[in-house]
């Protein structure tokens, strides 16, 4: 008996539901993780709070726009003007734009001081996601990660998206955070997802698991993108078969 395209796709569809509901999980383990917010560039953890589950960084930031200021600026509070505070993670297309340019368009520093009530000889971690389109950080003026290269045209900024997890020794209960960003390249611009910091192993498996469900949910579009194109392939001559195997196959690529 020939199948109509709803069964098709509802037949198609059913093993996504177990990554959904994973992907499901995550987000709400994500959400019930917030705990102290950072408010005017500032914020406070216990120890036992980082070591026990990771926290989001979103909150109020220190902000610098149009400008890439290093460390040293903030170490020796030679900053030549005031900053602003916004929020975090924010896309600049949301901001007032940069000197007139496109919104998405520019550079910007962030800045963030982070307190701990002690040290520890465990490693620390701070969980990056890929911004928009290049960064540089630091702590306490010690280079720890970036992704591309930053600079103040496009001639000199080279764009790369790549989330990682970098671990930093908490020898000192002060953590400066500096971050650079530019952006010259993408339609959007700027910080989009929320930095995680907690302890080095647990981000680390963060990190894999959220590998682990985009390798799921990619290899899940991809199979039913290739098997509603041989259906229509094989005589299903129907439009929507064939615009539904192609949104599988590319929506695989881009995720």
């Amino acid at each position: 008996m020939k199948r109509t395209l709803h069964q098709v796709i509802k037949g198609t569809y059913r093993p996504l539901q177990p990554a959904l509901m994973g992907l499901l999980l995550l987000l709400a383990m994500e959400l019930c993780a917030q705990a102290p917010q950072p408010s005017g560039g500032q914020v406070r953890f216990s120890l036992d709070q980082l070591m026990s589950r990771s926290q989001l960084l979103s909150g109020e930031w220190e902000m610098a726009r149009d400008t890439l200021l290093g460390p040293e600026a903030f170490q020796n509070d030679s900053l030549p003007f005031p900053l602003e505070t916004v929020n975090f993670p924010e896309l600049w297309n949301k901001q007032a734009p940069f000197k007139g340019k496109r919104a998405a368009m520019g550079v910007a520093t962030y800045h963030l001081h982070i307190s701990l009530d002690r040290t520890s000889d465990t490693l620390l971690g701070l969980f990056i996601p890929d911004f928009y389109s290049a960064y540089e950080m630091w702590i306490n003026g010690i280079p720890l990660a970036h992704n591309g290269k930053v600079g103040m045209d496009a001639s000199s900024t080279i764009p790369h998206w790549l989330p990682m997890v970098q671990p930093f020794p908490v020898s000192d209960r002060e953590l400066d955070i500096v971050l650079q960003i530019a952006n010259f390249h993408h339609y959007k611009g700027g910080p989009g997802e929320p930095i995680r910091i907690g302890r080095y192993q647990n981000l680390k498996e963060y990190l894999d698991s959220r590998y682990f469900f985009l390798f799921i949910i990619m290899g899940l579009f991809l199979m039913t993108g290739f098997f509603l194109l041989s259906f229509w392939l094989v005589g299903h001559r129907e439009k929507g078969l064939l615009f539904f195997s192609l949104f599988c196959l590319v929506y695989s690529y881009y995720s």
